[in-house]
């Protein structure tokens, strides 16, 4: 191969590559979450997740923790309980849930169904329960993700590459122009 032909392929591999590094894709977020019952014993708190920030609103996507005394089993589907939507809104909004709220099973197979009903409420079929209570959340700050240990070997190999190349095309522009004074 020409040391032209082998430049230009390094040259497009490099532009092919670089904009990886600063593709941004919707990463989860996570939230500590707490219901106070305002009357009976049906409080809990945990864990959720969603797809993305809620602007204005994101779809939860997993929920762990306690509830009214049992350990939490899973998120429902949507439509799946109470007319459930799993929507996270904004916490700087108005609301948090929506009408439909969020829904999810305990181990003890009672599925619940948190929703916004100004005060907001909760709803549960074993025991049927009705109830206003409290709901808050607080965003889990994330870890900072660290440097991925091939990058800076990835690096290097392009640059060892190009000083190869830059030495080749050195040595060959000197022994062009030696035999062009001969």
């Amino acid at each position: 191969m020409s040391t032209n032909v082998l430049s230009r392929f390094a040259c497009l591999a490099l532009v092919a590559v670089l904009p990886l590094g600063f593709v941004s894709s919707a990463s989860a977020v996570s939230y500590n979450w707490t219901f106070t019952c305002v009357a009976s014993d049906c409080s809990g708190s945990g864990t959720l997740d969603t797809a993305g920030v809620p602007v204005p609103s994101s779809l939860i996507t997993s929920i762990t923790g306690t509830m009214g005394g049992s350990v939490i089993s899973g998120l429902l589907a949507v439509d799946a309980f109470g007319g459930n939507n799993n929507e996270l809104y904004d916490p700087a909004g108005p609301f948090l849930l929506s009408l439909g709220g969020v829904s999810f099973q305990t181990e003890n197979l009672s599925k619940w169904n948190i929703y916004w009903g100004n005060p907001n409420h909760v709803f549960t079929d074993v025991p049927f329960l009705s109830e206003g209570g409290v709901f808050t959340i607080s965003q889990i700050t994330p870890a900072e993700t660290p440097l991925p240990g091939a990058l800076p070997l990835f690096a290097s190999t392009f640059g060892i590459a190009g000083l190869f190349m830059w030495r080749r095309k050195r040595r060959d522009s000197t022994s062009a122009s030696a035999e062009t004074a001969v």
